[in-house]
């Protein structure tokens, strides 16, 4: 009988993770532990990002900021929030409809604006934290008004 053994290990920064067993098993059991010490893997010994980790690129950096921030729940908020993450820690210029979608996504925040584009629209129209990037159809930027609003206006006082 031929017996599979499978085996997968990561190591960063004193943390090792490895799980050994059959495939559907390893795969299942691995990312779980990845994920629940990822925070752990991206941080040196003393709480800091470690060298060489880019803390854009993790969801729980986009997750600290918006925790920083304290927006409302609402888009006219959060979306705000999001973006301004992105333009400053991840060089985006301008965002589309889908930009905002993967970043609700990246947040793992489940209740999105019905419409995105809407409300970006709103947002846009009603607070003027956002404007339209003219020859981009459907792209938009972050006004002065909305990169106020994320640095001196939040979080508010309680």
């Amino acid at each position: 009988m031929k017996e599979t053994n499978y085996k997968l290990r990561f190591a960063k920064n004193g943390v090792e993770i490895e799980v050994t067993g059959d495939k559907n098993f390893v795969e299942t059991h691995f990312n779980d532990l990845l994920n629940d010490n990822l925070s752990k893997l991206t941080k040196d010994r003393t709480g800091q990002p470690a060298p060489g980790n880019s803390s854009a690129d993790s969801k729980f950096a986009l997750r600290d900021f918006v925790e920083e921030k304290q927006p409302k729940d609402s888009a006219t908020e959060l979306m705000p929030v999001l973006v301004y993450y992105a333009k400053h820690h991840e060089g985006l210029k301008q965002f589309n409809k889908n930009d905002v979608r993967n970043l609700y996504r990246r947040y793992d925040i489940h209740k999105q604006p019905q419409s995105v584009y809407q409300a970006i629209l709103d947002t846009s129209r009603n607070k003027g934290y956002f404007e339209s990037v003219p020859k981009a159809k459907g792209f938009f930027k972050l006004t002065e008004s909305g990169e106020y609003f994320v640095e001196a206006e939040l979080p508010r006082a309680h």
